[in-house]
């Protein structure tokens, strides 16, 4: 029984592989997906995680979307996912710390979740300093106090 339920589970992360191809060279065995954006390229059994999921998630809307990491340019990412979470990100980035703020530093390829949402929260004046901001100029905000925090700039992917 438990060499049938392995031999599914590994079939399973090969379609998920085989489908999610599309300039996969950041990607692990999972693909592109909200797996990868979680859990990167990490080899090993967390790639069977990553492809489930991805699998949870609405993945055409995802992946048309790109709000999946299936997109090469992650400023575009970033911009959607504050754009698609506005008010939860506005309302996180106040309190220094939340789920969609921690989500917005993994896009933003951060090490430092936690200096990342402080960080924010100190500049919350700067980056959200008018009444309505499209989410590239929120997105530019974000990345204005990403590059001048000394742990940040150096602990961030985004800003390189």
């Amino acid at each position: 029984m438990k060499l049938k339920a392995g031999f599914v589970l590994g079939l399973v992360v090969s379609v998920f592989a085989s489908l999610s191809v599309a300039n996969a060279s950041h990607y692990g065995m999972a693909g592109c997906g909200v797996g990868a954006l979680i859990f990167k390229d990490k080899p090993g059994k967390i790639q069977i995680l990553a492809g489930t999921t991805n699998s949870m998630f609405y993945q055409t809307f995802s992946i048309s979307s790109q709000t999946s990491g299936c997109t090469d340019n992650p400023d575009d990412v970033a911009s959607l996912f504050i754009n698609i979470n506005r008010s939860a990100i506005q309302k996180e980035i106040s309190k220094g710390e939340g789920e969609t703020l921690t989500t917005l530093s993994k896009i933003y390829d951060c090490k430092e979740a936690a200096s990342f949402g402080k960080a924010l929260q100190t500049h919350y004046s700067e980056i959200f300093s008018e009444t309505f901001q499209t989410s590239k100029e929120l997105h530019s905000n974000i990345k204005d106090v990403v590059k001048s925090d000394s742990v940040l700039k150096n602990a961030c992917g985004i800003v390189s």
